[in-house]
């Protein structure tokens, strides 16, 4: 382990710095690939994780990824009449300790929201709609037509999302995001908290520290894709129908799965493991840089 790496821990050890910034900090690091790690340095990785997990794992909110967005756009009045949003729409839902449901209807249907009270707020600007929810004591319902894209900022509280088939990015520190029925491309990241999502998977980025990610149905057939988890914990259901070559890393971590490997490699840096669904048309690589990660046959 280098002599960085090893300041990261200490002066998160020392409560210097944060959980979430030692978990930067020792990414950057790890990029770079560590020259020379032992069995202590990989203990030391994965106590690592544990402390990160601990530190995020409550949620603690410092800042939000959407501050700058809250008063975008012109407010829509009345939007509990309904309004209207064309199939090309992106929406943003940012939730701060509250509750939200995002249901898809049919196409053509018009939009509206269950609750306008105080702390919700919905915006447009152009095609791009923002519903805002800041502490509201009751569960906040908006009814969409498809859209292309969501965007989904969760700090503390909670999302549903239900049939809504869009390329999603999701990023949850502490609360919960649950979607089912999803359909498209995901991406997000997981600073604590935990993210389920039922449903095909086409594409998937996604980064996780010190929380829990469970993934039902990945059906990827090309492109490029990478998972990355350090002190969080990734469950992923791959389809049989899927053609990728998925390439694991393990630092301090661990990656379980029950689908067979073409290629083992245990070094005294990190363990590489090779796998092949399907004709391997797509790459998918994965990262464990002291958490776990479990990938198995989706049911």
């Amino acid at each position: 382990m280098t002599e960085a790496e090893m300041r990261i821990l200490e002066m998160l050890a020392q409560h210097k710095i944060t959980a979430e910034q030692a978990g930067r900090l020792l990414e950057a690091s790890a990029e770079g690939e560590v020259t020379e790690l032992g069995a202590d340095a990989q203990r030391t990785m994965t106590k690592l994780g544990q402390m990160l997990a601990r530190g995020l794992g409550a949620g603690k909110r410092e800042g939000s990824w959407t501050e700058a967005r809250e008063e975008a756009g012109e407010r829509i009045e009345r939007a509990e009449r309904g309004f209207e949003m064309p199939p090309e729409s992106a929406l943003v839902v940012t939730v701060k300790d509250g509750s939200v449901k995002v249901v898809q209807q049919k196409q053509g249907d018009r939009a509206s929201l269950r609750s306008s009270g105080d702390g919700v707020s919905m915006r447009r600007a152009g095609r791009q709609y923002f519903l805002d929810v800041k502490g509201s004591p009751e569960e906040v319902e908006l009814d969409i037509p498809p859209v292309k894209s969501l965007t989904v900022d969760v700090a503390g509280g909670r999302a549903v999302l239900a049939e809504v088939k869009a390329d999603s990015t999701v990023r949850l520190k502490g609360g919960s995001f649950v979607s089912r029925g999803f359909a498209g491309n995901l991406s997000g990241k997981c600073l604590g908290g935990s993210m389920h999502v039922a449903g095909k998977v086409r594409g998937i980025d996604l980064k996780c520290m010190g929380g829990s990610v469970t993934v039902g149905e990945l059906v990827i057939v090309q492109g490029e894709h990478r998972i990355k988890t350090m002190g969080g914990s990734i469950s992923l259901g791959v389809s049989r129908q899927a053609s990728l070559k998925m390439r694991t890393k393990t630092l301090g971590g661990n990656v379980t799965t029950d689908i067979p490997a073409m290629r083992r490699n245990e070094g005294v840096r990190s363990s590489v493991s090779e796998y092949k669904v399907g004709a391997g048309a797509a790459v998918l690589n994965v990262k464990a840089l002291g958490g776990n990660v479990d990938v198995h046959w989706s049911r």
